[in-house]
């Protein structure tokens, strides 16, 4: 049973924690939180009377309190370290769909969008390059410029 970030638990449930100041059935659960005055929050339900009630955590006794939260706390921290996901394998994850996603589509390309596609490719080459010998500020620049500034000669021939 769950027991993460619950702040109520029905007498089934705290008789089935099988905690060692509670009942371990769930009359006994119920006459206990009726002899005490536990908190308590009904809601509709299919059941006997068609009322579900659930106790708050905060009115149960305190060794009670302190063995759910220890409890909640071990829970979580069991489904923290269980799903870990390294940023490299989601990296390579990202690339292994990238890639046999461009695979099935270049297939289904025209001609004419082939060769623009090339194009990119080719661009994008060029600019790793330049980014590989002048630095990431020195690539940066040309592409910022030629965001305000219109394109000249070739650059601005298309092809399509």
């Amino acid at each position: 049973m769950t027991v993460a970030s619950k702040t109520h638990f029905s007498a089934a449930e705290l008789a089935d924690m099988q905690l060692p100041c509670l009942p371990t059935s769930r009359q006994g659960v119920d006459h206990l939180a009726r002899r005490e005055q536990w908190g308590v929050r009904e809601l509709p339900s299919r059941g006997r009377a068609g009322i579900a009630r659930t106790y708050a955590i905060t009115s149960l006794p305190q060794e009670a309190q302190a063995e759910i939260r220890r409890r909640q706390a071990q829970e979580l921290q069991e489904s923290a370290t269980t799903c870990v996901i390294l940023p490299s394998e989601v990296r390579l994850a990202r690339r292994e769909e990238q890639l046999s996603l461009t695979l099935t589509t270049v297939e289904r390309l025209t001609s004419k969008q082939r060769a623009v596609a090339e194009a990119r490719c080719a661009l994008v080459g060029e600019v790793k390059k330049f980014s590989r010998v002048m630095g990431i500020k020195a690539a940066r620049q040309p592409a910022c410029s030629a965001r305000t500034t219109p394109a000249s000669g070739r650059l601005c021939q298309r092809t399509w």
